[in-house]
């Protein structure tokens, strides 16, 4: 779900969720098998300010369980901002 966010597959592209959802992974399974770490090291165009917003994304993820409303108010926060990760800059090239 992760890739898919930050490619803009089948949904907005947004590196912030993308990413955040790969640390998300990370965190939950270090097998070598997951290659969400990996995935994560290889996307380009990553700014320290996407790494940091995906970073606290990531820890309300872990704080809620499994439930993925703090991604939904983020994705509904990012559909109404222009900011770096939103997708916004897919839209400007």
């Amino acid at each position: 779900l992760g890739m898919l966010f930050i490619r803009g597959q089948g949904v907005k592209e947004d590196k912030t969720a993308g990413l955040a959802l790969l640390l998300l992974s990370a965190s939950m399974d270090d097998s070598p098998e997951n290659t969400a770490s990996r995935n994560y090291a290889l996307t380009k165009g990553v700014t320290p300010e996407i790494t940091t917003a995906a970073q606290a994304l990531a820890a309300k993820l872990a704080k809620a369980k499994g439930s993925l409303a703090p991604l939904d108010e983020y994705l509904s926060k990012a559909a109404g901002a222009a900011g770096p990760g939103t997708g916004a800059e897919t839209k400007a090239k």
